[in-house]
């Protein structure tokens, strides 16, 4: 596969995911809020503290400007390995909407999407590293350093997003 087609699928794959998180979050915490046997699920753990949904489409937009940017790079100077830190990053992810799913028998904003990308992102990640040139210590070290800064920029987000919050509702 070529490194534009895998970093157009990465975002792509992203979005889609994302665009369930924020379009069936409020209805699913609303229904789910007292719920007893769910009160550790993903979502509804901290509902008291949950940002808006133009909040969170205001974070996603800024994850999606710097993945973008991430992927526009690395295509350009063909770096299969950044692209695929970003689809593994992205990929393991999923795991804990798919541990939530399962856990409680019911589907929460994300885990649709999730069961249906995981095996499909295992296939593409498996593909391109047994078809392409890929430095293994490369990509693992891209893996650690992109992991660990979309940690830290995901903590960031939603530690000002109170104040993206009153921002947007000025």
């Amino acid at each position: 596969m070529e490194i534009y087609k895998l970093s157009f699928m990465a975002i792509v794959l992203f979005m889609i995911h994302e665009f369930e998180e924020i379009i069936f979050m409020k209805k699913f915490i609303e229904k789910n809020k007292v719920v007893k046997y769910m009160k550790n699920e993903l979502f509804l753990k901290k509902k008291a503290n949950y940002p808006s949904a133009e909040t969170i489409s205001l974070m996603i937009a800024e994850e999606f400007i710097i993945l973008s940017t991430l992927l526009f790079i690395a295509s350009e100077f063909s770096m299969y390995e950044i692209v695929l830190s970003l689809f593994i990053v992205y990929i393991v992810h999923l795991l804990p909407h798919i541990y939530d799913a399962l856990r409680y028998r019911k589907f929460s904003p994300g885990s649709r999407t999730s069961f249906i990308i995981f095996p499909l992102g295992i296939l593409i990640i498996w593909n391109i590293i047994l078809n392409k040139k890929i430095h293994l210590v490369i990509l693992i070290l891209c893996v650690i350093i992109i992991g660990f800064l979309m940690i830290l920029n995901l903590l960031f987000l939603h530690k000002i997003s109170k104040k993206i919050n009153k921002y947007l509702w000025k």
